[in-house]
């Protein structure tokens, strides 16, 4: 369909997807998170992190070593 309406822009196929995690105390689920998006099939990727000042050292120690690895 958009071939026929545009047909002098070329399609993108390729797409960079933005995800942002929110966070405050739940180390858990941000390891959760990050392993599922490490065992996904999405190549371009930015992923930001935003901890609302977790008071607990195990957020901040599994997020830094996830992007340390």
């Amino acid at each position: 369909m958009l071939e026929i309406i545009y047909p002098n822009y070329p399609i993108q196929t390729s797409y960079e997807i933005g995800l942002v995690i929110t966070t405050f105390n739940r180390p858990h689920y941000v390891e959760k998170c990050l392993k599922s998006l490490q065992n996904s099939v999405l190549d371009n990727v930015i992923i930001v992190i935003v901890d609302d000042a977790s008071d607990m050292e195990e957020t901040i120690s599994l997020i830094n070593d996830f992007f340390d690895a």
